[in-house]
């Protein structure tokens, strides 16, 4: 007769304390993973976890939105080997209205006339020296109907107005913003490129970037060049063109840019 030993040998016994620890581990990371997403302070009434989600979206302008895009503008070298050429202003733009009247859209929906205005849906503008339509006001609608036409939501009823073409739409930056990235296209001839961007008022511009590209036969840079700008205040940005070339070149430039309200990311 073979007679079995029922006590648990000392390896099971390890085997068995070692279980027992791991499922209180289990247990305390559970319960502090629902104290995280249960508690409630006493903080706008949130949760922990989402209130240092609230706190981590402002501080960081909630990273996930859309960048915006400017209108692109042609740039031009001087036609000297790496001399500046002439500012072009992309961001802060003045235009006038022209001798035209206003159109109702309907439902508060107005469209301006405003030759070769080279505003984009989403752009902010300000308008100036009308009548009845004053303010700051995003685009709506650019060109679909009219290309020397572009279209805002005024939040009134629509009331006719023939301009005298001396009103004003000016195209500028709002918040805090930062520069992410230029969009080329359209390089006229082969060579090496250096687009400097600037910000402030017309003679008193300040150098922030500077971005270098090149063409030749087999290689088209066209496309989205990334870059990062500090924190830059609302003002006016101009572009200008470096070129290895001793003659005048041309590049088209679309700025990429997100921008602050405040509270967040527009």
């Amino acid at each position: 007769m073979i007679y079995v030993n029922a006590e648990p040998s000392p390896l099971t016994n390890t085997l068995n304390e070692m279980y027992e620890t791991i499922y209180d581990i289990d247990e305390a990371y559970d319960e502090v993973t629902d104290n995280l997403g249960n508690y409630y302070d006493n903080i706008e009434d949130q949760s922990l976890g989402g209130y240092i989600y609230e706190i981590g979206k402002r501080s960081t302008g909630q990273q996930n939105c859309y960048p915006k895009y400017e209108s692109p503008v042609q740039v031009t070298s001087s036609g000297t080997a790496w001399w500046g050429g002439t500012k072009v202003t992309i961001i802060g733009a003045i235009k006038n209205l022209d001798n035209a009247a206003a159109v109702n859209n309907g439902s508060g929906n107005v469209r301006f006339p405003c030759t070769a205005h080279g505003l984009f849906p989403g752009e902010r503008i300000t308008i100036s020296g009308t009548i009845n339509y004053d303010g700051t006001y995003d685009i709506t609608e650019s060109g679909t109907i009219n290309p020397d036409d572009f279209s805002i939501q005024t939040g009134i009823s629509f009331v006719a107005e023939t301009f005298t073409g001396a009103e004003t739409v000016y195209d500028e930056l709002y918040g805090l913003h930062v520069i992410e990235g230029i969009e080329i296209s359209e390089i006229s001839d082969n060579g090496y490129y250096e687009l400097i961007i600037w910000q402030g008022a017309i003679g008193s511009e300040v150098e922030i970037a500077r971005v270098p590209f090149f063409k030749d036969a087999t290689t088209i840079m066209d496309g989205t060049i990334p870059i990062k700008t500090d924190w830059l205040n609302p003002g006016r940005i101009s572009i200008s063109l470096l070129s290895s070339n001793a003659a005048a070149n041309t590049v088209k430039v679309k700025l990429i840019y997100r921008e602050s309200t405040g509270s967040g990311w527009a």
